[in-house]
């Protein structure tokens, strides 16, 4: 489940991976958002990881409208 909820944070696979696994697309989602609140994670890093989960979303809520709650 943590790769693929990496893979969903990567842009050309989002839909992609929402399309196939719609069930757990959310459960997904809440996995890839805690990994940026690591603490062992670089600012840098953790910008990226924010900016990594926006653009997820943007492309989620075609998909599940719960996504933005």
């Amino acid at each position: 489940m943590t790769t693929l909820s990496e893979f969903l944070l990567a842009p050309n696979y989002t839909v992609a991976i929402a399309r196939c696994v719609p069930h757990v697309v959310l459960e997904l989602l809440v996995l890839g958002e805690r990994r940026g609140r690591d603490s062992m994670l670089k600012v840098e890093d953790r910008y990226l990881h924010h900016k990594k989960i926006c653009v997820a979303l943007g492309k989620l809520v075609n998909f599940h409208p719960d996504a933005i709650r």
